[in-house]
């Protein structure tokens, strides 16, 4: 009768049923430590949540049955959790800043946006870091960027950029020599000045070379984008270049929006501050971002003269 009155019920726990859920969860823990730093949180959430719902239950007095199978649990929670970290742990070379142009190498992923918002995108040779292309703002009000996804397969790269001369005055021949370190990086490396191209350099025996001049006074920054090819990562180079305005007296000859005349040819200057674009220009132009392109954007600009010269500003219609 006493055995009937028994079925059904739950065992009975014990010191040792205690101990041995104790050290199931221990090991868990340990688990969730030493194998889940590379995995995602949800992981390790997921093995804390199962791990901690162990109803105490044991059959007879726990027993190696039970205390092998929580090992066995914990362990598998644990390389689930290193093979999702390592499927997460990604790595990203910023290739463009916000309003650049950027080029990539074959078809790979690019994302955009800034700290912990990004949107991504799988971009085939070239695009632009901007919210228009990238279909919408990750991060309003953020200055963002665009980094490519680095391949498993490929070799990380590191790009140099150096300038034969600097500051340099307005106008002036240098040269930009790009430095790429690699598994023998092959291809070619883009030289910008802000978001204007100044051209591309073929890379043989690791360098880039590119002769140009700068057109628009101030401190101006330069990038070598280095897109990688099959084996070698992409990557980004920057410099602060000093552009010097020429020297000489400048005359105002109309405000920005406005046409203008000057007889002969003759240097005329858009902008405003210490930020210009020179341009040379016979006869007349207009005083506006479209004949010079914008040297300060959000600012209002005017047009100067070099020196004197008969210069007639006219208004626009």
């Amino acid at each position: 009768m006493r055995e009937m009155q028994g079925v059904g019920r739950r065992p009975r726990v014990t010191a040792w049923n205690t101990a041995c859920l104790c050290v199931q969860r221990v090991f868990a823990m340990l688990c969730v430590a030493l194998l889940g730093l590379a995995g995602q949180s949800v992981f390790a959430k997921t093995a804390i949540r199962l791990t901690a719902s162990t109803s105490p239950s044991f059959v007879d007095d726990c027993g190696t049955t039970e205390l092998i199978g929580g090992f066995f649990r914990a362990a598998l929670i644990g390389m689930l959790m290193l093979i999702g970290g390592a499927a997460h742990a990604q790595s990203w070379t910023k290739i463009a800043s916000e309003g650049a142009s950027f080029s990539v190498n074959g078809t790979q992923t690019v994302r955009y946006g800034a700290g912990s918002t990004w949107i991504q995108k799988i971009v085939s040779g070239s695009g632009t870091c901007t919210n228009a292309y990238f279909g919408s703002d990750p991060v309003f009000g953020t200055t963002k960027e665009c980094d490519v996804l680095n391949s498993a397969s490929s070799t990380p790269t590191t790009t140099v950029l150096t300038a034969s001369a600097n500051p340099v005055s307005i106008g002036q021949s240098i040269t930009l020599t790009a430095s790429i370190t690699g598994a023998s990086p092959t291809g070619t490396v883009t030289f910008k000045d802000g978001a204007t191209t100044l051209g591309t350099g073929t890379i043989s025996d690791g360098k880039a070379t590119l002769a140009t001049s700068l057109s628009i006074t101030g401190a101006r920054s330069l990038t070598a984008s280095y897109a990688g090819d099959a084996n070698n990562g992409a990557s980004l180079a920057t410099l602060s270049e000093t552009v010097n305005a020429t020297g000489g007296t400048w005359t105002k000859i109309a405000s920005e929006g406005a046409s203008f005349s000057v007889s002969g040819t003759q240097t005329v200057r858009y902008g405003a501050g210490s930020t210009w674009i020179q341009k040379t220009v016979s006869g007349s132009g207009a005083c506006t971002n479209a004949y010079f392109s914008d040297p300060l954007p959000g600012t209002v600009k005017e047009c100067d003269v070099l020196s004197s010269g008969g210069s007639t500003p006219t208004t626009s219609g």
